[in-house]
């Protein structure tokens, strides 16, 4: 029920401090309902989060379309807490110059094997408020990978490029390229994005090769060697 569009319930969220209501009528975002946090009379303090699990690892975007009033002493963010409850990543929402405007408020965080929990903390003078609407969580695709085993295959390949083939500072770009992947591989320790930086570089290096032209080349007009 990120969109709220069904009433309010713990049945959805986890509520810690002054309820919020949801609004149907006025303010509305998009959609039938928001979520209000407003009180005339006192100060309110709100946390209403989601655990989620199984979640399949990787990283996570968290986001949410929120109207703020509130004070400059008030307090108010969107967060991501690990299983113990130690926050991961927050993003603080701000008092707009525009009011009336809703803002998109988001932010990046990496899932394990390990519950998640996500949700919006604050505390808002009275008279005050916050609207929310479309509280969202995506997984971002993977970046593609490399393995030792690509690499060693990348790094044996290269042994088929001769240097009286292409230009000196080509050449010596692959060299150095090469010569760096063969660390990153023998490296007993490299890790996963080094792995795959040794390759994407020396694939970029034998992308870049330059060859020199020869005598007897068909794309030489006149076969004039020079």
């Amino acid at each position: 029920n990120g969109e709220f569009e069904k009433e309010f319930s713990e049945a959805d969220w986890t509520c810690v401090g002054t309820n919020p209501w949801r609004e149907n009528k006025k303010g509305l975002h998009s959609g039938t309902g928001h979520l209000d946090m407003y009180n005339s009379t006192k100060e309110i303090t709100v946390d209403i989060s989601q655990s989620l699990t199984n979640l399949e690892p990787g990283t996570y975007t968290l986001q949410l379309s929120a109207e703020v009033g509130i004070a400059d002493t008030d307090e108010a963010y969107i967060y991501a807490k690990d299983a113990e409850g130690n926050i991961l990543a927050r993003e603080d929402l701000r008092q707009e110059a525009e009011q009336d405007k809703y803002e998109v408020y988001g932010l990046v965080t990496e899932v394990s094997d390990e519950p998640i929990t996500v949700g919006l903390y604050a505390r808002v003078t009275k008279s005050k408020w916050i609207n929310v609407d479309e509280f969202r969580m995506g997984r971002l695709p993977d970046m593609e990978t490399y393995t030792k085993a690509q690499l060693q295959t990348l790094l044996t390949e290269t042994g088929a490029y001769q240097a009286a083939d292409y230009t000196a500072s080509s050449f010596a770009a692959l060299t150095t390229a090469k010569t760096n992947a063969q660390t990153i591989y023998e490296k007993a320790n490299a890790t996963d994005k080094e792995i795959t930086q040794a390759y994407q570089k020396l694939q970029a290096a034998i992308d870049g090769l330059v060859k020199l032209k020869k005598e007897g080349d068909p794309n030489i007009l006149n076969d004039v060697f020079w």
